[in-house]
């Protein structure tokens, strides 16, 4: 047997739901989902590099309080819960939109709907946990409000 695709593997999640606990802890299935979500911006120009760096750091910071971890690079970020088996809840994710109205360093803020945070891709885009869960835009007009 051959390497699976992508695509082979998201035609298997149904058939993986069906195996025993074991596997659907040690696979992040059902009872065992790890949810996170995403977040983009962008910097208020001109920005030199010692602010973008002090963005990650106040970041950084915030993770720690806050018992979060973010990954990612520049303006894009995944958020996903601290601990090993944890998931973000939808309250934490709306401190974080209100952390972020509050800095004056960026604008454009896009955060995205929580996603499963193991197997989040679909043919576009990232599939929303909850169905009626949509992306928060923050445009300049509704920062530092």
């Amino acid at each position: 047997m051959g390497k699976l695709s992508r695509t082979d593997v998201f035609v298997l999640i149904p058939v993986l739901l069906a195996v025993k606990k074991r596997l659907r802890k040690k696979l992040y299935l059902k009872e065992y989902r790890q949810v996170g979500f995403r977040f983009l911006f962008d910097f208020i120009e001109p920005t030199s590099e010692a602010e973008e760096w002090q963005f990650v750091v106040d970041l950084m910071a915030y993770e720690d309080a806050n018992a979060i971890s973010a990954g990612g690079g520049h303006a894009n970020f995944y958020v996903y819960d601290a601990s090993r088996r944890g998931s973000i809840t939808p309250q934490q994710r709306q401190s974080l939109i209100d952390w972020l109205k509050q800095r004056t360093d960026i604008t454009n803020v896009e955060v995205r709907p929580l996603t499963d945070a193991w197997y989040p891709l679909k043919k576009r885009g990232q599939v929303p946990v909850n169905a009626g869960d949509t992306s928060v835009f923050l445009s300049p007009t509704s920062m530092h409000a």
